[in-house]
């Protein structure tokens, strides 16, 4: 048992080495996406790029930002109020965007908006 327990340790502190690696490789990643993305506009133009065996492009991601917690909520039907507990959730983030989606406004106390990643694919090889 005692082997055990000293084995699952071990395990576990090199589990929290790798998380800490992946954590800095993510950021590395982050600064070199942020150098990438200014080479990618032209004349205000989002480029795509192909380079070697990958296409390199611009893309966009659109969320939900909560203002007013209290006011957001009102959109919730009385009935599934439990369900969606906590707003900064996924499934609230989906009920927001399928509210905007039927009614064609943003409601009260959340605000839309839209973020820039880099998109990185490896062309597919045709024989």
């Amino acid at each position: 048992m005692e082997k055990l327990l000293k084995q699952r340790a071990e395990n576990k502190k090199k589990i929290d080495e790798l998380f800490a690696q992946a954590s800095i490789l993510k950021e590395e990643n982050k600064e070199i996406d942020a150098e990438i993305l200014p080479q990618l506009k032209k004349d205000g133009a989002k480029l795509t790029m192909r380079y070697e065996d990958m296409t390199v492009s611009i893309a966009s991601r659109k969320g939900i930002k909560i203002i007013n917690e209290k006011v957001a909520s009102m959109i919730i039907p009385k009935d599934q109020k439990e369900t969606y507990y906590r707003l900064d959730r996924i499934l609230f983030a989906q009920l927001a965007k399928d509210y905007i989606k039927a009614k064609g406004e943003v409601p009260n106390g959340l605000e839309e908006v839209s973020s820039e990643y880099l998109l990185v694919k490896e062309v597919k090889q045709t024989k």
